[in-house]
């Protein structure tokens, strides 16, 4: 099961410039998430859930990586197919 019960306050947390370290952050975070769903999810659920995971959001480089690699994806498909891509002449900025 997933859910982004909690994501604003990921995001806000997260955001750069943020003084505070990573990890600091992210128990800052885990506390507002869980008690943000226990005012969401009625207690006798939220016992039978083994374990809640909290992801922390992508940095803009990792996002450039992924990115990049299904790009390079795509072009492979369609060099396949003999189909030549062209990049634009200016750099797509994230």
């Amino acid at each position: 099961m997933t859910s982004n019960a909690g994501s604003h306050i990921i995001q806000k947390n997260f955001e750069s410039g943020s003084s505070v370290s990573e990890e600091a952050a992210f128990e800052k975070t885990r506390e507002e998430v869980f008690i943000l769903l226990r005012t969401m999810i009625r207690p006798e659920f939220l016992n039978r859930i083994d374990d809640i995971i909290m992801f922390i959001p992508l940095s803009k480089e990792q996002i450039r990586e992924i990115v990049e690699l299904q790009f390079n994806a795509v072009k492979s498909i369609l060099q396949k197919s003999g189909i030549k891509f062209q990049p634009p002449m200016r750099p797509l900025i994230l």
